[in-house]
């Protein structure tokens, strides 16, 4: 197989398993937002939600791991515009 079929495959596999997640998040009663550009730390932990567990998850389990993931986002996550800081930390510095 050449490179080019290759990457013509991989395409084709990530459309499937993309239509696949939005079949099963539809199912669970989940509301995708594709709000703004994923930025690959993002895209690591959510597809791997994604492609391992969607099949398997009840509801309480999808609650608890967007949870999860959101307390990650706000509270844990640092970024070098915000001086190496969390979003909530950025935040309380401003309002003191």
């Amino acid at each position: 197989m050449s490179s080019k079929q290759t990457y013509s495959y991989k395409i084709k596999m990530k459309a499937i398993e993309m239509k696949l997640a939005q079949v099963l998040v539809k199912e669970k009663g989940v509301i995708m937002s594709m709000s703004r550009k994923g930025t690959p730390s993002d895209n690591a932990i959510i597809e791997t939600f994604y492609l391992e567990g969607l099949l398997k998850t009840t509801n309480q389990i999808v609650i608890k791991t967007v949870q999860a993931y959101i307390n990650y986002y706000h509270h844990t996550r640092i970024l070098a515009k915000l001086n190496d800081i969390s979003p909530v930390e950025h935040r309380k510095k401003m309002v003191s």
